[in-house]
């Protein structure tokens, strides 16, 4: 098959390191034409110096502010079409490819049903599964198929899914100009959900099950030492709360929304001593209700001054 320009788009914020290593991996991919584009997402450390000094074959786009996963990779849909791409790789910052990944997923688009297609996922130097595709849950929103699961047999077949982890999704760039790209309302978590949502009306999406990378898993907003990741929790609860609005009817949607408040009120009850809990799922409620959706920037202070509390 045509195998044309491949435009390889990485979002970094603040996570230069885990960004050069991963441009560093990509460089052993062969025999395939590819420009990686790095979007900086107005890091707030010295990332784009180091960017610059070790990613000098890379274009480098620097966002004037923070516009989350869904903005940020927005602005390398947009660069990546005007350029004139066959295909578009969104591969997050905090991945290493091993060097047949590219090879296998753009032989998966010879089926031109075909609408995305998506690597196998390991943990960070493991062989254990982070995520074979994914798939939709009834109270968890979507979650990872064949997640903390030994490598086997099973995993090493194509399959068809529904969802994917949004760590790396190869496209067509025609489908990206047919369904649209990510709704930036998500600011990040879900938004690939509902970008596969999308998809599924026209197209088919495939995990290749000889395309391996592995992923670090949220590197850029984990904090060292804390049980609850409360800035995770604010943008998931909301942002499901937005994707039940786009993608669940009737009385589904309202019955999942009302046992998620019931849950959320049954944990707060339980965990009364644990207030920031409290105070971010009660914003994420109260935001969701008010349509106030992107950036929370209550959100965002609360994650910085946790990691300079660590």
């Amino acid at each position: 098959m045509k195998k044309g320009v491949i435009y390889i788009i990485i979002l970094n914020y603040n996570g230069y390191k885990d960004t050069i290593e991963c441009v560093k991996s990509l460089r052993q991919v062969q025999d395939l034409e590819y420009k990686i584009i790095i979007i900086d997402n107005k890091s707030t450390n010295d990332s784009l110096t180091y960017i610059h000094q070790e990613c000098s074959d890379c274009v480098i786009i620097e966002n004037e502010d923070n516009l989350g996963f869904a903005g940020g990779n927005n602005v390398g849909f947009k660069y990546a079409i005007e350029n004139n791409a066959e295909y578009i790789l969104i591969l997050n910052n905090d991945t290493v490819v091993d060097k047949m990944f590219l090879e296998e997923l753009i032989n998966a688009f010879e089926d031109e049903e075909i609408g995305l297609a998506v690597p196998k996922v390991y943990f960070d130097d493991s062989t254990i599964i982070n995520a074979f595709g994914a798939e939709k849950g009834f109270l968890e929103g979507v979650r990872n198929v064949g997640e903390n699961v030994s490598d086997s047999e099973a995993f090493s077949k194509d399959t068809f899914v529904t969802h994917v982890m949004g760590c790396c999704m190869l496209f067509k760039t025609e489908v990206i100009k047919r369904v649209g790209m990510f709704d930036e309302r998500f600011f990040m978590y879900l938004e690939e959900s509902d970008l596969c949502e999308r998809i599924n009306k026209l197209y088919k999406i495939k995990v290749i099950g000889k395309a391996k990378i592995w992923h670090k898993c949220g590197a850029s907003t984990n904090i060292k030492n804390q049980k609850v990741n409360y800035f995770s929790r604010y943008y998931t609860r909301r942002n499901f709360l937005l994707y039940l609005d786009k993608n669940c009817q009737g009385f589904k949607k309202w019955l999942v929304k009302t046992i998620l408040l019931l849950k959320d009120l049954v944990y707060i009850t339980r965990n009364f001593k644990d207030k920031k809990y409290r105070m971010i799922i009660f914003k994420a409620w109260k935001d969701y209700s008010n349509k106030n959706f992107y950036r929370s920037d209550y959100i965002q202070n609360l994650l910085l001054s946790q990691k300079s509390n660590n």
